[in-house]
């Protein structure tokens, strides 16, 4: 969708969304909409298919704010393997709820605080350019107000759709994911041989050129 509203600017000759919506209204041919994508949990897909949601979160980060696409990231496991330094460097407004420990507030905001938070929508808001982050206090939402705001949104669409090919794709990744892993582990020599990151070590080996422990 990114690359198809780039192609789009270009044959308008315009820079932006704000551009090419004001172009639109000129020529009488229909506005783009903003996009916004959230994703609530992250480490379920980079268990699923890591380079691959990596490079597609830093390419979007990257370029989509001008097609007026935007990007939600959440997980409840800001662990380096989930929140690698790609993404963070490239999606530079955080904000954290309470931690359990100051290790996971250096990987959300890279800095200590937000393990001392009270919990329960007390949280640290750190947006892009600010030195400091900001104390807010998040509202509590009860879920017969969440299926209100969810069904007044579908009353606003005349159609919803939902992509079962995105779930079908995380799944065989998944499953890919895990027969390589056994394989690794059951491989020549029996499991007591095998390590399930012997591939990885063996490529970091190849790509540096040299290996030490």
């Amino acid at each position: 969708e990114m690359i198809r509203r780039y192609k789009m600017f270009a044959d308008c000759n315009v820079r932006d969304i704000h551009g090419y919506n004001e172009y639109a209204r000129t020529e009488d041919i229909a506005k783009l909409e903003s996009i916004v994508i959230i994703i609530d949990e992250l480490s379920d897909l980079m268990m699923a298919a890591p380079n691959e949601v990596e490079d597609s979160i830093c390419r979007l980060a990257q370029m989509a704010r001008a097609a007026g696409m935007h990007l939600v990231i959440a997980t409840q496991s800001p662990r380096v393997d989930v929140i690698t330094g790609l993404i963070k460097a490239n999606i530079p407004s955080r904000l954290a709820l309470k931690v359990s420990n100051g290790t996971d507030s250096r990987i959300i905001l890279d800095m200590m605080g937000a393990e001392k938070l009270l919990g329960n929508g007390d949280m640290l808001f750190n947006p892009v350019g600010a030195s400091n982050p900001i104390r807010i206090q998040g509202c509590y939402v009860p879920d017969n107000e969440i299926k209100s705001v969810i069904d007044f949104i579908k009353e606003q669409n005349a159609e919803t759709t939902y992509s079962e090919s995105v779930m079908e794709e995380i799944e065989r990744h998944a499953t890919a994911a895990e027969g390589s892993k056994k394989a690794a582990i059951d491989g020549p020599g029996g499991e007591d041989d095998g390590d399930a990151l012997l591939p990885q070590a063996i490529e970091a080996v190849v790509t540096a050129g040299q290996a030490s422990t």
